[in-house]
């Protein structure tokens, strides 16, 4: 999505994108370059085994020259071991919610 403006897998509903997700087609535009959808390949691969390991999407060609993630860089993980509470968690899916980022049918609390 953050490359050509779209995402990999968009049908006309979610049981057609989920038969695209789980079959592991996708289209790709015309104007991407190969390097690129060589790594959009590798990462997208439907067996975990043949998939590209972070070291090896870091180190693809079509990301060299490229500033590392702010993440390598942070001491801080990108994941919280921190439980939330109800109160918290409740006010979290609402905020997705109205702010139209998940529907509520799509969430698995």
């Amino acid at each position: 999505m953050l490359v050509c403006g779209q995402p990999p897998f968009q049908e006309a509903n979610d049981s057609e994108t989920l038969i695209m997700i789980m079959d592991c087609r996708y289209t790709v535009p015309v104007h991407i370059s190969e390097e690129c959808r060589d790594l959009i390949s590798r990462m997208l691969q439907r067996d975990p085994g043949k998939r590209a390991s972070l070291e090896e999407i870091e180190s693809h060609v079509w990301l060299q020259g490229v500033d590392p993630s702010p993440a390598s860089r942070s001491a801080v993980p990108l994941t919280s071991y921190k439980s939330l509470s109800q109160e918290e968690h409740d006010i979290i899916i609402q905020a997705m919610t109205l702010g139209g980022l998940f529907l509520n049918h799509w969430i698995w609390a």
